[in-house]
């Protein structure tokens, strides 16, 4: 994850903040008393070749608004 230290510009400076990989069924992250600001979270997933099923779910609890910009497994 990482905060936009300047969000009016075009070209944006990002701070990173934290990452983590797991592989367990369930890899989440807490991040208590972040600034406000905008944030964003960057998720891939490394699938072997011979992965029959890559359905997946990202989610988000908290008091803001959050907004998914772009799915690229098409690509793949």
């Amino acid at each position: 994850m990482a905060k936009i230290e300047n969000p009016g510009e075009d070209k944006k400076i990002l701070k990173y903040r934290n990452g983590k990989a797991g592989w367990l069924r369930d890899t989440w992250e807490t991040y208590e008393n972040l600034e406000p600001g905008d944030y964003y979270m960057y998720v891939e997933f490394d699938w072997p070749e011979n992965q029959e099923y890559t359905e997946f779910a990202v989610a988000y609890y908290g008091f803001a608004t959050a907004y998914f910009l772009r799915d690229e497994s098409a690509q793949f």
